[in-house]
């Protein structure tokens, strides 16, 4: 078409103060406690008088990614997000 167009964009960069880590002790990472490092969890749900559904679900601990950072091990300024 030829048409040209501004658009403003917003870019999340990283922090300077744990560079991105979102921790500043480097062996702060840990097995998630809650899945095990798996990632995802086993939820049961009763369906009726002796029948149990198991449903896996992504871990809310960790989002999924098996590992995490302690609380008191996070960066202070961006939380242990990294940007």
């Amino acid at each position: 078409n030829g048409k040209t167009k501004k658009i403003a964009l917003r870019r999340t960069g990283l922090c300077d103060e744990c560079e991105g880590a979102g921790t500043l002790n480097e062996n702060a990472e840990m097995t998630c406690s809650q899945c095990k490092g798996r990632g995802q969890v086993i939820r049961m749900r009763q369906l009726g008088r002796g029948m149990i559904q198991q449903i896996p679900s992504v871990c809310p601990s960790c989002q999924g990614s098996g590992s995490g950072i302690p609380e008191k091990d996070k960066c202070k300024k961006c939380y242990g997000k990294g940007t």
